[in-house]
C-alpha cells in the first residue's frame, strides 16, 4: 500500500533526477556519450528503488505520528462517554483537523469510517488496517484490541497503556534519529567529495587526467574507481539505515 500512496509525478521526477546523476557520473568517469547512456540504463532503477525506499520510510514515519496522535482523541473520546465507533468518528474529525493536508493513516481513518457504515465489527476494521499497513504498533494495538472488546476489558486503561508504549517507542527512536543525524550529514558530505575532487581536476589539470580517457590502462582504472564509489556510497547507507 504504500507504494501505491507515491504519485506518478513524484516517480517521473525522481526517475528523471537519477538520470541525470548516472548520466553526469557517466561523463565524469569516462567522458563518452556511450557512458552516460549505458549509465543510465544500469544505474537508474538501483537509484529509484533507493529513492522509493527513503519516501516509503518517510511515509511510515508520518503515519506512526498520526496513528499516535489518534490513539490520544480516541482514548479522550472513550472517556468521554462515547461508543467505540462513535470514538472512532471524533478521532477521524480531530484528525481532519490537525493534519489537514491529509496522510496515510487519514486515508485509512477515511476507509475505516466506510467500513463501519457497512456494519463491519469495529475490532475487524482494526484488524483489517493493520494488515494492510503491516505497520507493528497498529498490528499489536489491533490484536489487543479486538482480545480486549471479545473479553469485555477496560478499553480505555488497554488504549492508554499502548499509547505509552508507544511514545516511550517514539522517544527511543527520536533519540537513535538524532544521534544518526550527523552520521547522515558527514555520509552525504563525504559521498560528494570524490566527484568533486574528479571534477575540480578535470577542469583545472586536463591535461594530466587526459590519460584516463584516452587510453585502455586509464579507463580501466576510471572503472576500479567507480565500482569502488558506488560499492562504499551503497554500503555506507546500509551502515545508516538504523532499524528499530
Amino acid at each position: 500500500m504504500w507504494r501505491q500512496d507515491i504519485k506518478k509525478k513524484e516517480y517521473l521526477c525522481a526517475a528523471a533526477g537519477a538520470g541525470f546523476l548516472c548520466a553526469a557520473a557517466g561523463y565524469l568517469f569516462y567522458h563518452t556519450l556511450a557512458a552516460c547512456v549505458i549509465l543510465v540504463l544500469v544505474g537508474m532503477f538501483p537509484c529509484l528503488y533507493m529513492w522509493e525506499q527513503g519516501k516509503i520510510k518517510k511515509k511510515q514515519e508520518e503515519f506512526q505520528i498520526q496513528f499516535q496522535e489518534g490513539l490520544r482523541y480516541l482514548s479522550a473520546a472513550l472517556r468521554a462517554g462515547y461508543s467505540v465507533e462513535n470514538a472512532m468518528k471524533e478521532m477521524y474529525k480531530e484528525e481532519m483537523k490537525i493534519f489537514t493536508k491529509g496522510g496515510v493513516f487519514i486515508k485509512e481513518l477515511d476507509y475505516m469510517q466506510k467500513q463501519l457504515k457497512l456494519r463491519i465489527p469495529v475490532e475487524q476494521v482494526w484488524q483489517e488496517c493493520g494488515d494492510r499497513t503491516r505497520m507493528e504498533d497498529m498490528q499489536n494495538f489491533a490484536q489487543i484490541f479486538s482480545v480486549a472488546k471479545r473479553s469485555g476489558g477496560n478499553l480505555i486503561e488497554i488504549i492508554q497503556n499502548t499509547i505509552g508504549q508507544i511514545h516511550v517507542k517514539q522517544n527511543v527512536q527520536r533519540e537513535i534519529e538524532v544521534m544518526a543525524a550527523a552520521k547522515r550529514m558527514e555520509f552525504r558530505i563525504m559521498s560528494v567529495i570524490p566527484a568533486a575532487i574528479i571534477g575540480y581536476m578535470c577542469i583545472c589539470f586536463p591535461d594530466f587526467m587526459q590519460i584516463l580517457y584516452e587510453n585502455l590502462a586509464g579507463r580501466i582504472v576510471m572503472t576500479v574507481c567507480l565500482f569502488l564509489y558506488a560499492g562504499a556510497y551503497f554500503w555506507g547507507r546500509r551502515i545508516l539505515s538504523v532499524e528499530y
